[in-house]
């Protein structure tokens, strides 16, 4: 009784994760800021400003958390709600969206201007991403009880540790760490999405 009562307010947020389109969001995201590392990490010496990752990584989570909750509630109107309900969420203003990918982007910016006036500390930040990025999913995991969450967390500790060890340019550590990332949240939404349309039913007289 005690744990169904304690298990309840889990329950809607682990309805989001069911038919894995929220992974899939998030994959495309990470992957998308690997490739603007990867480019920055890649590109001839001179080529882009200093500044090209620090303005554009706060650019592509902004954008992106834009995006992707439009998207996301237009697919989910289509494909989820019709096969197995609509769970009414706490409602987010937009001004506390606004205000989460501000400060997301805000600590980034200052992390690599931190990094930038101590280039001795450059060999922990694939470390220091792939825990901040552990930090995110095991909350997400904890608050959900979605345990693939907790082990894409883990992953992501794991290969900013591998990455600082191996010893790789700043930019490139970090698509590294953001794109092992995004590809595992990619695959695990995919596959989470193929197991969703199998076992449950389109709407009646759907084609």
């Amino acid at each position: 009784m005690n744990a169904a009562i304690e298990g309840a307010p889990r329950r809607p947020v682990h309805y989001w994760y069911d038919d894995g389109l929220a992974e899939i969001g998030v994959g495309l995201l990470f992957l998308v800021l690997a490739a603007l590392f990867a480019v920055e990490g890649r590109a001839p010496a001179g080529s882009l400003p200093p500044w090209f990752s620090a303005l554009g990584l706060p650019v592509v989570v902004v954008s992106g958390m834009i995006v992707l909750g439009l998207s996301m509630r237009a697919v989910k109107e289509r494909l989820t709600y019709p096969r197995t309900g609509y769970v009414s969420y706490p409602r987010t203003g937009p001004a506390r969206k606004w205000l989460a990918g501000v400060i997301g982007g805000g600590v980034s910016f200052l992390l690599v201007l931190f990094l930038a006036a101590r280039p001795d500390w450059m060999i922990a930040l694939p470390a220091l991403q792939g825990a901040a990025v552990a930090v995110v999913f095991l909350l997400l995991s904890f608050r959900s009880g979605v345990l693939r969450l907790a082990l894409q967390g883990v992953l992501a500790l794991a290969t900013g540790l591998i990455v600082s060890f191996v010893g790789v340019g700043t930019s490139v550590s970090t698509a590294l760490v953001f794109g092992s990332v995004g590809l595992a949240s990619l695959i695990s939404g995919l596959l989470v999405l193929a197991h969703y349309l199998r076992t449950t039913a389109p709407p009646a007289g759907a084609a």
